[in-house]
Parts: structure tokens; sequence; C-alpha cells
């Protein structure tokens, strides 16, 4: 949506600026976590009825399971790392390849097929 492209521009415009003081700026996009877990126990009791009848898979995520909020935070370890010392600019998509999918990451299909889009 536009408040996540606002973030994106406003993550390259950051990098742009403070690059001479040395300063590294980066997003991260984060697709399905699954929180559940880390959730207060009276919110997990519920939601465990609704939790059993949620699919095993999700929707619209390629790699078959919801990530983790560690796979958010080895991104964040990353950036935060001297291996990432000439990086700046950067939105980095950890979502289980639902954007590379072409999927939104609001659990919708694209709602034009990419063979019916070449088509046209």
């Amino acid at each position: 949506n536009t408040a996540k492209a606002g973030v994106v521009n406003l993550t390259r415009v950051m990098a742009l600026t403070l690059a001479e003081f040395n300063i590294r700026v980066n997003c991260i996009v984060p697709g399905f976590v699954d929180t559940f877990d880390y959730q207060p126990e009276s919110y997990q009791k519920s939601m465990a009825d609704a939790r059993a009848a949620a699919p095993a898979r999700p929707l619209f995520v390629p790699v078959g399971h919801s990530g983790k909020p560690d796979d958010i935070g080895y991104v964040a370890l990353y950036l935060c790392s001297d291996a990432s010392d000439y990086v700046t600019g950067g939105a980095f998509i950890a979502d289980g390849g639902g954007l590379a999918g072409g999927f939104a990451t609001t659990g919708y299909a694209p709602v034009v097929s990419l063979e019916e889009g070449l088509s046209s």
C-alpha cells in the first residue's frame, strides 16, 4: 500500500542524505510472521479454536510456512553487522517468496494472471 511505499522511498532518501556521514539506512519488508506464541496467554486461549481451524500451509507463501520472528531478526542482524558495511538504501524483503511470486502481502492473489496480462 501507499504507506509501505512511503517507507521504502523514505529509506532511499535518508540513505542518500546520510551516506556522507557514514550512516547506513535500510528497511526490512516482512511478509506473514507468526507471532502467536509471543502473544499473552489470554489471547492465545481466546484464539485457540480459530488457530486450529486455520490451514497448516498459509496461502500465497511459496516456501510453504509462515515466517518466524527470528527470520526477520536474522535480516536485522545482518544489517547491523560489518558484513553489510557497503549496503545502504536497500529494502530487504523477507516474505517467503510472496512478492517474487506476484502475491500481495494482503493474502490475495493477483487479479490478473501473468499469462492473461501478457496476452492483452
